[in-house]
């Protein structure tokens, strides 16, 4: 009567291979970051698109990070030394080349992204750097909803094989005075708002050194005073689309600001009062656009 389409589960056997290449995974990603012996180290063959031969053989991942170094001649030691140029990424998965079963000739090159730095030059050195994906944002909105803010971003290409995909998870308090406006309140009122949330973003490289970076997320804004606290404090749930722009001061520190929107997708709500009206009639003009401005730092 149909047509159907049979998908064969996979067997304790495929599973547990699946898991222990996952496990063997991470140790050497672990590894690759902390034993200078397990770092990859090859030069850079050309730049525009940065390339350099190597690939799946060297456990090469989307957005595994490399150091790019010119060796560069110290005449009081007599020595070639190495001084830091720029700090690379690799590409998405379908940028990295499979060279595992490449024996000699032509290995391939695999696509990298440059995330700081000045102008690299093919024959430079890279050196694996691998970090943890973490970076934390520490600033302050402006607005209507406005106050303290923080933002944890976590790296997700090396296993979703997308590069410069995150996604984060966001805090933020402040305070205000607001008058009656068809909930409970009795004239004007101080109240505490403290909202949490997440979601996911993507990265886009305008410049070497400066990331442009849109974001979708959802959250939850509760607001509470000595009246209306725990059970009694209402709350609503929130969309916000924004983009924010970073600025590097180094390779792990930056200069970070952009724009985002508060939009409201329920109506004020206490565990003990139930539901009354929108959240920005409840707090009036509470809605909208907030200008964040802040500093990011990159683990």
């Amino acid at each position: 009567t149909g047509l159907g389409v049979f998908v064969k589960p996979k067997s304790n056997e495929q599973l547990l291979q699946e898991l222990l290449q996952k496990s063997y995974d991470e140790i050497i990603y672990r590894i690759e970051k902390d034993v200078e012996e397990f770092k990859v180290k090859t030069s850079l063959y050309e730049t525009r698109p940065l390339r350099a031969k190597i690939g799946l053989k060297e456990g090469l991942k989307t957005d595994a990070r490399f150091y790019v170094y010119e060796y560069v001649y110290n005449s009081k030691t007599n020595k070639a030394e190495p001084k830091r140029r720029g700090v690379i990424r690799a590409g998405s998965k379908s940028k990295i080349t499979d060279n595992r079963k490449v024996a000699a000739g032509d290995m391939g090159t695999s696509k990298f992204y440059q995330v700081h730095g000045q102008k690299l030059e093919p024959g430079f050195i890279l050196q694996q750097q691998n970090d943890m994906g973490i970076e934390i944002s520490l600033g302050a909105e402006v607005g209507e909803i406005g106050g303290g803010y923080g933002r944890l971003d976590y790296r997700l290409g090396r296993f979703v094989g997308i590069q410069s995909l995150f996604v984060y998870i966001e805090a933020g308090f402040d305070a205000g005075d607001y008058p009656s406006a068809g909930y409970y309140l009795t004239g004007e009122e101080s109240f505490v708002f403290l909202r949490y949330g997440g979601g996911i973003a993507k990265g886009m490289q305008l410049t070497r050194n400066l990331e442009l970076r849109p974001y979708v997320g959802v959250g939850i804004e509760s607001a509470s005073n000595d009246e209306n606290s725990g059970d009694d404090a209402p709350s609503a749930l929130y969309f916000k689309p924004g983009a924010n722009v970073a600025l590097n001061l180094t390779h792990n520190f930056q200069l970070t600001g952009g724009i985002g929107a508060y939009l409201f997708i329920s109506d004020a709500e206490s565990e003990n009062a139930g539901t009354y009206e929108a959240w920005d009639t409840v707090f009036e003009n509470r809605v909208g656009p907030s200008a964040f401005v802040g500093i990011k730092f990159g683990f």
